[in-house]
């Protein structure tokens, strides 16, 4: 079999490394492709070398549209997407020749819905090295993969958008959520709970590029990164309507820490934005007593985040050294 696999990949102000995107997607091994460049309104030249790319491959669509955001020019993708199977690649990012070989072959493979590689992180002017993988795929349930969403094993390579290769049919009533950052927080766990099986083959095949370019995840703390509250909102009240008891409870736990971190940030970092500070507190004095009582917290967890309700000024102190390395104060 060789079925039509789209590659979306939303452009917006990368004009320096565009062209390192397109040419890596083009030079796949796998040639069946329908590559769709979504031109996000940006005012550098990032569209016109789309255009020209368009020019030279007929397997390029390019999509021109007004500024939208991440989630709104990956959603454009996914509705001119005509392939059985997509994936999405950042256009300041990279991929390996075998990218999309690789990952359609380990999901036939395994019969599986989703497929997962691993990821290099290259800095400015890091060689990349081509890592054959020797493991043995990890075929996971999508309950497996939900359980373990927080866990260092695994969670970054499951929750980013990248990375992977899906089929088509699990976005047909999901879409990124327009206007949001930490749009895969809100998303990927909709695409797994929907998913049989995930299959992940530990071969970094997809270049994940730190560069200095101002994007919103790679800047300070900002009130744009509560994004990430309201994604874990957002998933407890799924798993709730799912009856999904366990589920709940572990993205509630993480949930609880992570009012505690950005309670942190914003009195750290956003000291004019006081509301923002009181907000999260709130929160988190209402979820106290819920949070002591599940079985699954350890017990030291449990007095941390006490501490963190009665004197968060303390527990702020705490954590300044790390939260300032993370990020870059």
């Amino acid at each position: 079999m060789n079925e039509k696999i789209s590659i979306v990949i939303p452009v917006y102000q990368v004009e320096k490394y565009l062209k390192e995107c397109i040419e890596s997607v083009c030079n796949q091994e796998y040639k069946n492709l329908e590559i769709i460049l979504v031109d996000d309104g940006g005012k550098d030249n990032s569209g016109k070398i789309c255009d020209e790319y368009a020019q030279k491959d007929r397997r390029i669509q390019v999509i021109h549209k007004s500024n939208g955001g991440l989630s709104d020019a990956r959603n454009a993708g996914i509705e001119k997407a005509t392939g059985k199977y997509i994936c999405f690649i950042d256009s300041d990012d990279a991929v390996s020749p075998k990218y999309v070989q690789d990952l359609y072959n380990h999901l036939m493979k395994n019969d599986a819905d989703i497929a997962v590689c691993d990821y290099q992180q290259i800095r400015f002017q890091q060689e990349i090295k081509e890592v054959e993988s020797t493991d043995e795929d990890t075929v996971y349930t999508s309950k497996e993969i939900l359980k373990n969403m927080y866990t260092r094993d695994i969670g970054t390579k499951m929750i980013v958008a990248w990375n992977k290769l899906y089929k088509t049919e699990l976005f047909k009533e999901i879409r990124y959520p327009v206007g949001k950052i930490h749009e895969d927080e809100f998303t990927t766990y909709k695409l797994v709970y929907e998913a049989n099986k995930v299959v992940y083959f530990s071969e970094p095949l997809y270049y994940y590029y730190q560069r200095d370019n101002g994007s919103i995840m790679r800047s300070s703390y900002n009130e744009k990164r509560l994004d990430y509250i309201e994604a874990l909102e957002e998933r407890l009240e799924f798993y709730k309507q799912k009856e999904e008891k366990e589920l709940y409870e572990i993205t509630f736990q993480n949930y609880c820490y992570m009012l505690v971190q950005h309670y942190a940030c914003c009195q750290l970092y956003l000291k004019e934005k006081k509301t923002l500070a009181q907000n999260l507190r709130n929160k988190m004095r209402k979820n106290w007593k819920k949070f002591i009582k599940l079985s699954r917290i350890p017990f030291k967890s449990k007095v941390s985040y006490t501490v963190h309700c009665i004197a968060p000024k303390i527990a702020t102190i705490r954590m300044k050294k790390y939260l300032d390395g993370y990020f870059g104060k």
